[in-house]
């Protein structure tokens, strides 16, 4: 019910809105799968990309397991650039995700050997 057009995942308000301004969280958000009935089936998995990544989403899951797709990842890279290319999201957009996951990875202690 935070948002009446789009679930959690893809949604603005309530990724950037309330957890990034309201709640000030500037860590990692990882998304639902995006290839889930849900999500794929009412969105289209284009869609679902281009909405999440707008919506402050910094980590995208596509599982690949209700119908698999072979070409799945290189489908993903291609359309996340054309999506960037044609001005639908940000390259800064991927540049503040990029940050976030390399934050992260910085602060994690390297396994013991």
């Amino acid at each position: 019910q935070l948002d009446a057009q789009w679930p959690a995942t893809l949604s603005h308000a309530t990724i950037t809105g309330l957890l990034r301004k309201r709640l000030e969280f500037d860590g990692v958000v990882i998304s639902d799968d995006l290839c889930m009935g849900a999500i794929a089936g009412r969105y289209g998995r284009r869609q679902a990309l281009e909405s999440a990544l707008r919506a402050g989403v910094d980590v995208l899951c596509l599982c690949n397991q209700t119908t698999y797709e072979d070409d799945l990842v290189e489908r993903t890279i291609e359309d996340i650039g054309s999506l960037v290319v044609s001005g639908s999201v940000e390259e800064e957009r991927i540049d503040e995700a990029y940050a976030r996951v390399q934050r992260l990875k910085d602060s994690l202690s390297p396994c013991p050997e």
